[in-house]
């Protein structure tokens, strides 16, 4: 069964599909970017920076993260 969505990010509607379950075997466990054109369906690398697709509210996490790890210095710069 796979799972297609749709999700945005700056203003723009991207899709995303995912394996949801499979006759036998495993299957992948990740959420991958889908790209539909004349040259066909294209499926890229994994969403791994971010998370919410599934849930309908997406956010870029790397962001989150590094503004977090940033040291906080008071604007001292």
């Amino acid at each position: 069964m796979l799972l297609l969505r749709f999700f945005e990010v700056a203003g723009t509607v991207r899709r995303a599909i995912s394996a949801l379950k499979k006759r036998s075997g495993p299957h992948e466990h990740t959420i991958r970017e889908m790209q539909m054109s004349p040259q066909g369906i294209q499926i890229g690398e994994q969403l791994a920076g971010f998370t919410g697709i599934l849930s309908g509210t997406p956010e870029y996490r790397d962001l989150q993260e590094r503004q977090s790890e940033e040291p906080n210095d008071g604007g001292k710069r």
